[in-house]
C-alpha cells in the first residue's frame, strides 16, 4: 500500500531544512512539469493526490496506476 498525505502549504518566509540522510535536494514546480521528471507510477500518484485535494475526498488507485 502507498499513501500520499497533504502536508499543507508552505509560506514564502518558511525556511526548509533538509534531513541530509534522507534528502539531497528539493524544488517547487508547476504541476504540468511532473511528467518530465517523475516516473509514471509516481506521476499518477501525485496527480491523484492533487485531484483528491481539489475535491476534498480520498482517491483510490489500482495497485499500479500509471
Amino acid at each position: 500500500m502507498y499513501f500520499v498525505f497533504d502536508g499543507g502549504e508552505v509560506g514564502p518566509d518558511v525556511d526548509i531544512t533538509l534531513q541530509e540522510e534522507e534528502l539531497d535536494d528539493y524544488r517547487f514546480t508547476e504541476t504540468g512539469e511532473f511528467g518530465s521528471y517523475l516516473p509514471p507510477m509516481a506521476n499518477a500518484r501525485v496527480s491523484a493526490a492533487l485531484h483528491a485535494r481539489a475535491i476534498g475526498a480520498p482517491v483510490y488507485l489500482p495497485t499500479w496506476a500509471g
